[in-house]
Formats: C-alpha cells, sequence, structure tokens
C-alpha cells in the first residue's frame, strides 16, 4: 500500500526560530549603534570601539538573514503542497528544504538505509545509485510518520534485495 505524507518545515518550530532570531538582530543592532568602547571576547581577542561596532553589525546581519530564512521556510511550510511518497516500486522526496521539485528513487536502485541521529535530529539516509537522499524527521508531521516511512522503505527495499544496512 503507498504511504503519502506532507514534507516540509513544522511552522510552530519555525516560528519560534525566526522569532528568535529577531530578537537577537534588534539587540544586536542596538547594542551596535551604541557601542561606546571595546569588547574583549573569551579574553583572547581584544576589540577596540570601531571593532566592536563591526562586530556586532555583522552578529546583527547574520541574525536578519536567519530571520530572512525563517520567513521563507514558514511559508513554505504554509504553501506548499511538498510530500514524501512510498509506493512499492518508487519513492519520492524533495531533495532538500526549498526544492521544488521531487527526486524520484527506484527502489529497485535502494542500496543502503541507515538512521542518522545528529545532534538530536533523526534522520534516514538512503543511499541509491544516483545519490543520497536524507529523510528528516522533522519534515514529516510526526514522529509515527518517520517510523513508518523508514519501515516502509527498509521492507520494500529488503524485498528488492537490496537492502545494505539499517
Amino acid at each position: 500500500m503507498p504511504l503519502s505524507y506532507p514534507y516540509k518545515p513544522r511552522i510552530g518550530l519555525m516560528v519560534l526560530a525566526t522569532l528568535f532570531f529577531a530578537v537577537c538582530a534588534a539587540v544586536l543592532g542596538s547594542k551596535a549603534a551604541t557601542a561606546d568602547h571595546g569588547v574583549v571576547l573569551n579574553g583572547l581577542v581584544e576589540l577596540s570601539a570601531g571593532g566592536a561596532r563591526t562586530f556586532y553589525w555583522v552578529l546583527a546581519g547574520l541574525s536578519a538573514a536567519f530571520v530572512a530564512a525563517g520567513l521563507f521556510s514558514i511559508a513554505v511550510g504554509l504553501f506548499s503542497q511538498r510530500s514524501l511518497q512510498v509506493s512499492d516500486s518508487e519513492l519520492s522526496a524533495p531533495s532538500y528544504l526549498w526544492a521544488s521539485a521531487p527526486i524520484v528513487v527506484s527502489i529497485s536502485d535502494i542500496s543502503e538505509i541507515r538512521l542518522r541521529t545528529i545532534s538530536g535530529q533523526r534522520m534516514l539516509l538512503v543511499r541509491h545509485r544516483g545519490g543520497a537522499l536524507n529523510i528528516m524527521e522533522k519534515m514529516l508531521p510526526d514522529r509515527a510518520s518517520f517510523e513508518a516511512v523508514h519501515a516502509a522503505i527498509a521492507e520494500r527495499a529488503g524485498q528488492a534485495g537490496k537492502l545494505g544496512g539499517r
């Protein structure tokens, strides 16, 4: 039986992250605009007042860039119809967060399936003839959906005689 799940950023998490970086940008921008003395970083680097202003502006700019990325991710989460699908013969999923077109992998081309955890984030690495595809748990609706996708791919790839690892 084919599986299909929405595959897009979780809105609540993206809103919180975007708000956090918006506050960081505002605080750092204010600090940059009013810095009148130097800064010592970890006792290793000493910056003059001008260097401190530049440092704070750079951090404020990076925070603002994260806000822009967060807003874009929120828009993707709200308006995109992206999905992950597993049929008896194919796996179809966006190749990365902002990809508009999905990558389609034949189940018979899958050579390895590995569950990975990096910094507490679970993902399923699917190696196939054309490369690799990472399926992020946080992009699926919930943990149960991720487990169902993992089981479905493992079962189908196993039936095709191509399961290399789990």
